[in-house]
């Protein structure tokens, strides 16, 4: 956990500094450093989540619970999913249930994504409040 801190701290100063450096140097409009801090961050952000969903899937790779209960089928099954951050991609693990036969994505299905989404449930509400409020 720590080196993923490290590794967001070093990108955000990195990217700080040298949209900084170009906002002074080539006199650019503050407009191309707001952007430029946005793409940034929203790719930490991506990072972030990613990080987060790959930590809960280990807690049930793990888990003594799961063990008795399921079986892996697959290891570092690559899932995207489209968020307000951008894109993210994670690995998961494929599990076969041991008494009924079910295979389920257990870390995804605990934090609320389904089988076949692509999009993270925050993104479509902000879609659908988009077209709401903005013009045609």
């Amino acid at each position: 956990m720590e080196l993923i801190i490290q590794e967001v701290m070093e990108k955000i100063t990195s990217s700080f500094n040298e949209e900084l450096e170009k906002l002074i140097r080539e006199r650019r409009d503050i407009s191309h450093f707001i952007l430029a801090t946005k793409k940034m961050l929203d790719g930490v952000g991506a990072t972030l989540v990613a990080e987060a969903l790959e930590t809960i899937n280990e807690v049930y790779r793990n888990s003594s619970n799961r063990k008795q209960h399921w079986t892996v089928k697959e290891k570092a099954v690559e899932k995207t999913l489209t968020t307000i951050f951008g894109e993210v991609r994670y690995k998961r693990t494929y599990y076969k249930n041991k008494r009924t036969g079910e295979y389920s994505h257990l870390s995804d299905k605990a934090v609320g994504i389904e089988a076949h989404d692509k999009l993270d449930a925050s993104l479509k509400a902000k879609l659908i409040e988009d077209a709401i409020y903005m013009p045609y």
